[in-house]
């Protein structure tokens, strides 16, 4: 879940020109949400949990409109908790989190939307059973629905690289043109089966360094040919291009043009990370004839195990409430620690699949 309008985040760390090794324990990820958010978030989770509704009382997915993304949850009470406490207990710890509120009572149900420089990030519904909650999955449609992870950023990180392909999971690996052991860590994932693409650096809002070789909007299509062709050089064999950051060069139809050329002559798929709700990377994607998607959901803004055991439950939600559900993630620790438990659980409940197979 990503809230799109936060403020600019704080300088990163200087990458390393072209040429020289950048340090192994630097990572430059995806635009962050912004610290507003993520504290909100987190309030949430805290106020449900301080109120003892437990993890198996909820479920959530999220919605991805124009101002951004709203996360929605549908919360069962038991006979024994009380609709109201849980209630105060949300506005207690939400409002000094800077968040507006505003509750309606409805049939059956009460209705909290969640409000943050005046766009909402979420919506929840209070239910009260008089059974013991039981919230199952939405039931998926027919045949079993598929879900894709791709792991953005490899090429930064060997040992990272290394547990990620140990995992028992069709993963898609998107590297960074500009990583040291770009070439090896492309060549590795190849010979072990995984699915290769590239992650191309793309100009961001606010003050976000991309790395070096990145497309700015303001340069000239001969330029961005020629970085677009240079990129794909350091990743050979990749089958897709995803985009790393690029909120601001992705809402740019006239920019995208020639790296969106590139990528059509060597019949290579496209998918919009979707760093801006503005994004026409997708759309003009598919106006050329390119097969394209995009992405649904972020496994890691939140870089804790709880969270991002949340976020994989929320892919699945998606997938069964879709058919199909596409979500990025990054080669943290604690991610690949949170993949390794969950293997199994994920290809019970979905059909895991590579990103190539939901592109259309």
């Amino acid at each position: 879940m990503l809230f799109f309008s936060s403020p600019a985040p704080p300088p990163r760390p200087e990458i390393s020109p072209p040429g020289q090794a950048a340090p192994q324990e630097v990572y430059h990820y995806e635009e962050p949400a912004g610290e507003s958010w993520l504290r909100l978030d987190r309030a949430i989770y805290e106020a449900l949990r301080g109120a003892g509704v437990a993890a198996g009382q909820s479920e959530s997915w999220t919605d991805i409109k124009e101002h951004g993304e709203t996360a929605r949850l549908e919360i069962e009470l038991t006979p024994r908790q009380s609709l109201t406490e849980v209630a105060e207990r949300l506005n207690k710890e939400l409002r000094p989190a800077g968040a507006g509120l505003s509750w309606q009572k409805q049939t059956g149900f009460w209705h909290l939307e969640i409000y943050l420089d005046s766009q909402l990030t979420h919506q929840i519904n209070l239910r009260q059973t008089e059974e013991n909650p039981s919230l199952p999955l939405p039931p998926p449609g027919p045949g079993k629905p598929r879900a894709a992870i791709i792991v953005d950023d490899v090429g930064l990180n060997k040992n990272a690289l290394s547990q990620l392909l140990a995992l028992d999971l069709p993963l898609t690996m998107s590297v960074l043109p500009y990583a040291p052991d770009a070439p090896r860590a492309a060549r590795q994932i190849k010979e072990r089966g995984f699915e290769l693409w590239l992650h191309l650096p793309m100009e961001p809002l606010g003050g976000s360094n991309p790395g070096p070789g990145a497309l700015y909007s303001h340069a000239g299509q001969e330029a961005l040919i020629s970085l677009t062709r240079q990129a794909l050089t350091k990743v050979p064999g990749a089958v897709g291009v995803n985009n790393h950051m690029g909120s601001r060069f992705t809402q740019n139809a006239a920019a995208l043009a020639g790296p969106l050329q590139v990528i059509r002559e060597n019949n290579l798929l496209f998918l919009d990370s979707l760093t801006s709700p503005r994004s026409v990377a997708q759309a003009e994607a598919g106006r050329l004839g390119i097969k394209s998607g995009r992405r649904d959901i972020f496994l890691d803004h939140q870089i804790d195990e709880e969270s991002i055991e949340r976020q994989l439950r929320n892919l699945v939600n998606l997938a069964r409430r879709q058919g199909q559900a596409i979500a990025i993630c990054h080669p943290h620790s604690a991610t690949i620690k949170v993949l390794r438990q969950n293997q199994a659980w994920l290809k019970n409940e979905v059909e895991m699949v590579f990103a190539s197979q939901l592109i259309k």
